[in-house]
């Protein structure tokens, strides 16, 4: 995008370092800071109004404070990326269906993150700058901020169901699942 605006490469590439240092710091960061609480919530919320405030500066005024939108965006990308990934781990107390739960998570995400650029240039194709990407990327963060607020860890076992909550599973059901996992 700041190429587009007449920056040199140099010049871009100080800026996507800027951004990598903030989704570093707040990917490790921002989930070592949640720890102490059961829910997640308001550090999630955090890490959306980041960027939000980082993709609204790039979109209204990419020119006013570019390492600022900068270090926002990258810090909210790290820090709900990895805090996304806690809070998926936060449903299964077994290892086995919250890693299952887990992969199946990033593998979407993975997927859908993937057609961000893709879409990202096709706007800018069609609209002949970037703010109608930064648009587009500001109402996929109105979108997860509905998800989120759903994130209550108090409705997880309902959710997820009681036996994912940590309840034993019935005794005849534990005898299966002994028998299940020994070699033939």
């Amino acid at each position: 995008a700041y190429l587009a605006l007449g920056w040199s490469p140099q010049q871009g590439g100080e800026l996507v370092a800027w951004l990598a240092l903030a989704q570093t710091v707040s990917g490790l960061g921002l989930p070592l800071l949640a720890a102490r609480k059961e829910d997640r919530r308001p550090w999630m919320g955090l890490a959306i109004v980041m960027q939000v405030a980082g993709f609204g500066g790039l979109w209204l005024a990419p020119e006013a404070a570019p390492i600022l939108w900068c270090l926002l965006c990258g810090a909210g990308l790290g820090g709900s990326f990895s805090l996304i990934m806690v809070i998926a781990l936060d449903h299964l107390p077994d290892p086995r269906r919250a890693g299952s739960l887990s992969a199946l998570m990033q593998g979407f995400g993975f997927i859908l993150a993937a057609t961000g650029p893709w879409v990202a240039a096709r706007l800018h194709h069609l609209s002949g700058d970037f703010a109608s990407a930064w648009q587009w990327q500001l109402s996929g963060l109105m979108l997860m901020s509905l998800l989120v607020l759903r994130l209550n860890p108090r409705h997880y076992a309902r959710v997820m169901g009681a036996r994912a909550m940590g309840q034993p599973a019935p005794l005849t059901q534990r005898a299966q699942t002994v028998q299940s996992n020994t070699p033939a």
